[in-house]
């Protein structure tokens, strides 16, 4: 999935979750066992302040930060933890 394709997923679920609607569709399409995908439901759930989900599609490894003073902090603290799984990760919403 290339940076431009992860960008416009992540606008789409941060609007989807910001009306307070849970997107199930994208949701469905994640690179995640059942598990991760209900995990990812809970994310949507939690309170709308910046938060950044980072994923690893070759192994489903997933990582959710949130309450950072800024959005790229929190994009920071997301993708160092999910990568310190062992593969490489993106982020997801």
């Amino acid at each position: 999935m290339s940076f431009r394709s992860v960008s416009v997923v992540a606008a789409a679920l941060w609007f989807a979750a910001c009306a307070a609607s849970t997107p199930d569709a994208e949701i469905e399409r994640a690179p995640l066992s059942q598990a991760g995908k209900d995990g990812l439901r809970r994310y949507f759930a939690i309170d709308k302040r910046p938060k950044v989900c980072a994923i690893a599609p070759a192994t489903g490894a997933i990582w959710y930060a949130w309450s950072y003073a800024t959005l790229e902090e929190t994009r920071a603290v997301a993708l160092r933890n999910c990568e310190s799984f062992g593969s490489p990760c993106e982020v997801y919403a």
